[in-house]
């Protein structure tokens, strides 16, 4: 019963110690040194007259490519200008493959919501941890103006980061990409590879070899 308890205490203990090296990763990002970005320029996100559907709106997508392998995407943060507290607006995003016209926006992967913080800042958006995302493939980050409750301002990375950024101001039927600089976004995914990092791996399994060490030492104390 003693080895039976231990056995599974160890094989708790391992569990976690694998988890710690399977940590979700960044796989892009416009974000700079600590998270900084522009606070005093954006993109304008704007999501027309409300109720009428063929009000123009504008749209951002900022263009990232995958590498390092292939990543199931878990989440991403953008820096965006915030409405006066205590309104809470609700921004929708779409994960598009770039199968567009001359590589614009094409197919919608996913759609998430994220909610901006009063007074602006990173907002979170959550995915669905589904989705795919291949390495070497570019995709977007594209804005839903339409579907959302936010008017405002997608913040612009600093330092600076240029590449492709992809705009439409026709509730995104047609996008225009163009060599712009970029928003402030990180893109989070988990390795498909599923293997712990060794130093991870290495540190969490010797924190769980002395947890098992300390309570095999307070029973045998105890018997």
């Amino acid at each position: 019963m003693k080895l039976m308890r231990s056995v599974s205490l160890l094989s708790a203990l391992l569990a976690i110690a694998w988890g710690w090296g399977a940590r979700a990763d960044v796989v892009y990002s416009t974000f700079g040194p600590g998270g900084s970005f522009d606070a005093t320029s954006g993109w304008t996100i704007d999501l027309g007259t409300p109720g009428d559907p063929t009000a123009s709106t504008q749209d951002v997508a900022a263009a990232f490519t995958v590498t390092g392998g292939d990543f199931l995407l878990t989440s991403f943060d953008v820096a965006l200008y915030g409405p006066p507290a205590p309104a809470q607006d609700v921004l929708t995003f779409r994960i598009m493959s770039n199968s567009g016209p001359g590589g614009a926006p094409g197919t919608v992967l996913e759609t998430v919501a994220a909610t901006v913080p009063e007074l602006g800042g990173v907002a979170t958006g959550v995915a669905s941890g589904s989705l795919m995302l291949l390495d070497g493939a570019t995709y977007f980050l594209a804005t839903d103006a339409a579907a959302s409750t936010y008017r405002g301002f997608w913040h612009l990375s600093d330092p600076p980061t240029s590449g492709s950024a992809a705009f439409s101001f026709d509730r995104a039927a047609t996008w225009s990409v163009e060599t712009e600089a970029q928003p402030a976004f990180r893109i989070n995914g988990r390795s498909t590879g599923a293997v712990p990092e060794p130093g991870g791996l290495t540190l969490g399994g010797v924190a769980a070899l002395g947890l098992i060490a300390v309570h095999l030492r307070r029973r045998k104390a105890a018997a």
